[in-house]
């Protein structure tokens, strides 16, 4: 394997370790080891969903106060997600360290991770709050509909507020989802979910003398729900011994550890945010291309990436488990269960995608109203523009959930680079270069960008597939390399 593999960690000699707990490798069947990562992934995907529906429920209730309000809603959707994907990237690469640190027994360069993935969340959160105050003068001076961007600019300011909240939620999952302690979250995010659609829809729409914010009161609603939120999960977090021992080294770190470990957390995500925030750009640079065909073909593009982005979270939940228990198992010194983890990941992606491939070229028109419930408020040529952009969605998210499990695997065993000059080409070069030729050169509209979405889906999918079989095929290198950068942490820390 080649020495970017594992960035930061060299095969050169170094300190003999200390004496550790170290899981011993279990030999399982492929069935078994299919149905673990299934139950795991399961789980996890059972919270994202309810993180994605958040969303959808949102995009019910700016549905209801008009085309205008959804489409600013999508946009500022859009920008939104990119941020969130890169905040994910940094803190997912922390994980992976901690992860393989855990699989190994080193526990005090767990608890540093540890301690890494919450300072990197609220700094992070700061940030990105300065980032969304600006939003609003920079949609101003956008092409496009004026009214749409001034809504979009209220959007942004009621949800500005709870960036750091939300960004400090990702930081603690990031260790809880490591340990498979995912349950204790996931009958909070629904909670979270349903407190939000309900207060969003109070202050959008002056019920029970509450005042009429239109779009801003679904942001507000937001802010206010991450917050509560937060405060929950971290007495969670503090009543189960098994995951708030990792976080008793925040208020006094091992300096000497910690700099070198930040250091090597950010070669690993610094990569996987870079890929998260090109699988983010290109989303929103759909929706930059749809606004210039018109407000109708927007709403209606909207609607089906919100379906997608549902869709998009059975992958994703089978990516999150694949990446920390194949972490875990390179840890372990285990090759053969992470080999086999790999390909149950895999098949499970095929049956999953493809049933939802199904769903959507089938009930494509269903899905479309579905999320609209009863309105009238957007129009019927918005829906039936879903309707035919979901007919490609339909491929397109099956490559795209291959896509993630596929950079997932690889980022379990430390392989970043890779993925991201993959999906640089894939996404942006024949993507959206592919989109606006289409849409705008051929003159084939909305459905000419999604067909060059699914064109790049298709190119960064067979690059990634080859690299996922170079790396499984020299995957015990992997392990010697994260054995010795586990033997020069510890040297530093003792």
């Amino acid at each position: 394997m080649k020495e970017e593999t594992m960035p930061g960690i060299h095969a050169a000699p170094a300190p003999a370790p200390a004496p550790v707990r170290t899981a011993p490798p279990v030999a399982a069947p492929f069935r078994t080891e299919l149905i673990g990562l299934a139950l795991f992934a399961a789980m996890l995907t059972i919270y994202e969903l309810a993180a994605i529906l958040n969303g959808a429920t949102t995009t019910w209730v700016m549905g209801r106060l008009g085309t205008e309000t959804l489409a600013a809603g999508g946009m500022v959707g859009s920008v939104l997600l990119l941020l969130y994907l890169v905040m994910q990237g940094l803190v997912q690469g922390i994980s992976i360290v901690f992860a393989q640190s855990v699989g190994a027994g080193r526990d005090q360069i767990a608890r540093s991770a540890a301690t890494i993935a919450l300072y990197t969340g609220l700094v992070l959160g700061l940030a990105l709050t300065l980032v969304l105050t600006v939003l609003p003068a920079v949609f101003m001076t956008l092409p496009g509909e004026p009214r749409v961007h001034a809504l979009a600019g209220r959007y942004v300011l009621g949800l500005a507020p709870g960036i750091v909240a939300t960004s400090m939620l990702f930081a603690q999952r990031a260790v809880i989802f490591a340990l498979q302690k995912s349950r204790m979250v996931v009958g909070l995010s629904w909670t979270a979910m349903t407190v939000n659609v309900a207060l969003a829809y109070l202050l959008s729409s002056g019920s029970w003398g509450l005042p009429d914010l239109g779009i801003m009161g679904v942001g507000i609603a937001s802010s206010v729900v991450a917050w509560l939120q937060l405060i929950l999960q971290s007495a969670l977090i503090a009543r189960d011994r098994a995951v708030s021992d990792y976080f008793r080294d925040i208020w006094r770190p091992v300096p000497e550890l910690l700099a070198p470990l930040a250091r090597q957390c950010l070669t690993i995500g610094a990569p996987i945010a870079a890929v998260m925030a090109i699988e983010g750009l290109l989303v929103t640079g759909s929706y930059f291309l749809m606004a210039g065909v018109g407000a109708v073909q927007l709403a209606g593009h909207a609607l089906a990436q919100q379906w997608m982005a549902i869709a998009f979270m059975a992958p994703i939940g089978i990516s999150q488990a694949v990446a920390m228990r194949i972490g875990f198992r390179i840890g372990a010194r285990d090759a053969e269960g992470a080999a086999r983890l790999a390909s149950a990941a895999i098949v499970l992606t095929l049956a999953v995608t493809g049933v939802i491939a199904l769903a959507f070229l089938f009930s494509g028109d269903t899905l479309a109203h579905s999320l609209m419930g009863s309105t009238r408020a957007i129009s019927p040529d918005s829906l039936a523009a879903a309707t035919d952009f979901l007919g490609i969605a339909a491929i397109a998210q099956m490559m795209r959930g291959l896509i993630v499990v596929f950079a997932a695997i690889l980022r379990g065993c430390g392989d970043v680079r890779v993925a991201f000059r993959s999906v640089i080409v894939g996404y942006w070069l024949v993507g959206l270069g592919l989109a606006g030729l289409l849409a705008f050169g051929l003159g084939l509209g909305g459905i000419g960008i999604w067909m060059g979405l699914a064109a790049g889906f298709a190119y960064s999918c067979i690059a990634l597939s080859f690299r996922v079989k170079q790396t499984l095929d020299s995957i015990n290198d992997t392990i010697l390399k994260v054995e010795n950068g586990h033997a020069k942490f510890s040297a530093i820390g003792s």
